[in-house]
């Protein structure tokens, strides 16, 4: 999380409880300033709304790739019958 210039070291928590309910929370590495300042407050809600919306966004899926046909041919001397 940056704030005035300067990263705070957060922990980024998502809890899924069932396939309806889940739960995000933002939890600061330490208490030092700026973490119990009204701005770090204000940043951190910010942070979570865009992830929260980001999560919320609907998924655009693309149809698998078919894997190539691959030919492998071998160059070299040709294989001898024995007989």
């Amino acid at each position: 999380l940056w704030l005035w210039g300067r990263p705070v070291r957060v922990h980024l928590e998502f809890s899924m409880w069932s396939n309806s309910d889940s739960q995000l929370s933002l939890r600061p590495a330490h208490l030092a300033w700026p973490v119990r300042t009204e701005g770090y407050a204000l940043r951190a809600r910010s942070v979570l709304d865009d992830v929260v919306d980001a999560l919320a966004a609907p998924v655009v899926c693309r149809p698998e790739r078919q894997p190539a046909t691959v030919t492998i041919m071998s160059v070299g001397t040709p294989v001898r019958s024995v007989a």
